[in-house]
């Protein structure tokens, strides 16, 4: 009975619809929708060779046939029309990685779109990642998160065994 919505900044809808074809869930339900959000090169009013908000429906933004720049405002202004939802799936923030390098800046972003989703959207969110040895914006998701799962895996008596950790669940006692 609640609203959804799942995000999506690697695959299209048609993928999306491949992945989940094994599983028992209608991707059809009147209180499911679907955002793609996805970076690429393009041209913007101020660029002509940048990265670029492309999205699952006509991604001219501007009346001149310009792409909107793939920024946290203009993500932000695309997902408003999505508007309120109870539960939403960002599924990954490795997709917004383009946007900028410094760790500071993706930290902000990030924490803007949890404000966003939060505030405006009035959802409870889910925020998957990829972990990467040595990249600092893992650390930095999991201080910005409420809480953290973390799904890994690990050879156990020579088999690969998953495993679940819950490392981070804030104003939640949990073992």
């Amino acid at each position: 009975g609640e609203k959804c919505l799942y995000i999506s900044t690697e695959q299209t809808v048609a993928e999306l619809r491949d992945a989940f074809g094994g599983f028992d869930f209608d991707l059809d339900h009147e209180n499911l929708s679907y955002a793609t959000i996805h970076a690429r090169r393009g041209e913007t009013i101020e660029d002509n060779d940048t990265y670029t908000l492309q999205t699952d429906e006509d991604n001219k933004w501007l009346d001149r046939g310009f792409d909107a720049p793939f920024t946290g405002a203009y993500i932000e202004d695309h997902l408003r029309k999505y508007a309120p939802c109870d539960r939403v799936v960002f599924d990954s923030t490795s997709g917004l990685a383009v946007i900028t390098e410094d760790v500071e800046r993706y930290r902000r972003l990030v924490f803007d779109l949890i404000r966003f989703f939060t505030d405006e959207l009035d959802a409870t969110t889910v925020f998957t990642a990829e972990d990467y040895p040595g990249d600092k914006r893992g650390d930095m998701l999991q201080f910005t998160a409420h809480g953290v799962i973390q799904l890994e895996t690990d050879e156990v008596e020579h088999s690969l065994r998953r495993f679940v950790s819950v490392p981070k669940m804030r104003g939640v006692d949990h073992d």
